[in-house]
């Protein structure tokens, strides 16, 4: 069973075990013996990135270029996976965050793209909800506060 990613008290806490601990639902490891090898492969470089870029935030705030570098390695990653790449639905959360975490219109727009490509194909109702959720993110004043412990902003989203 995959741990919540988001704690009520302590929003990072649950997140800072080992990435590993995130993979279990995968049901497979990324082997050259498995037809969908690299996009396992990638799905998974998505989530320690994101990982990687969470627990960084937490700690202090990235300066502008080093998060605009980490969210464009990003978008590279997960370019060759489609809405009907097999295991694209496992991305609503990485891009979540990477949207959330955007400060630049151009990550913004891609990732909430993303969002709405897998909604188009899943209908699953968390991610409007997740859209919706992220215009009041990005009015906070995050040099203030993290977004990630404004817990009436992320309450409804939790369930990604």
């Amino acid at each position: 069973m995959t741990p919540p990613l988001l704690g009520a008290t302590e929003p990072m806490e649950p997140w800072s075990a080992s990435e590993d601990l995130y993979f279990e639902f995968f049901g497979l490891s990324p082997s050259t013996e498995h037809s969908h090898h690299l996009n396992v492969a990638i799905i998974r470089e998505a989530f320690k990135l994101v990982h990687t870029l969470t627990m960084q935030q937490n700690n202090a705030l990235l300066p502008d270029d080093v998060l605009n570098s980490t969210l464009d390695l990003l978008r590279t990653l997960v370019l060759p996976i489609t809405k009907t790449t097999p295991g694209a639905h496992t991305l609503v959360w990485v891009y979540f965050i990477a949207a959330a975490e955007s400060r630049t219109n151009g990550d913004r727009i891609f990732f909430t793209q993303r969002l709405s490509e897998l909604y188009d194909i899943g209908r699953f109702g968390n991610i409007p909800v997740a859209v919706a959720t992220l215009n009041q993110i990005w009015a906070l004043d995050t040099s203030r506060q993290r977004w990630t412990r404004a817990s009436d902003i992320i309450v409804p989203v939790l369930v990604i």
